[in-house]
């Protein structure tokens, strides 16, 4: 197998939408967070802007977790399988 290959079908599930609406979360989490904090009337916005970007690298830090190990390519890659 060659993971390099990019005419590999996306995997099941969408997860490519799912990377992307991460991403935009991960980029759009310090203004969010700012606007939550505003909209509670709290005064700790560096403590919401960390707390949402945590959310979202752990969002996808559990899909990649999940894709990984529903495509079995950790198992593959200790077994010497891949091609890099």
């Amino acid at each position: 197998m060659n993971l390099s290959d990019s005419s590999q079908p996306e995997s099941p599930g969408g997860s490519g939408k799912t990377y992307r609406a991460l991403g935009v979360f991960m980029f759009a989490s310090p203004l969010t967070a700012t606007f939550f904090n505003d909209a509670t009337g709290q005064s700790s916005r560096g403590f919401w802007i960390e707390a949402f970007g945590i959310f979202a690298f752990g969002a996808y830090w559990i899909l990649k977790t999940i894709e990984l190990r529903h495509s079995g390519v950790e198992k593959m890659a200790l077994k010497g399988e891949i091609d890099i």
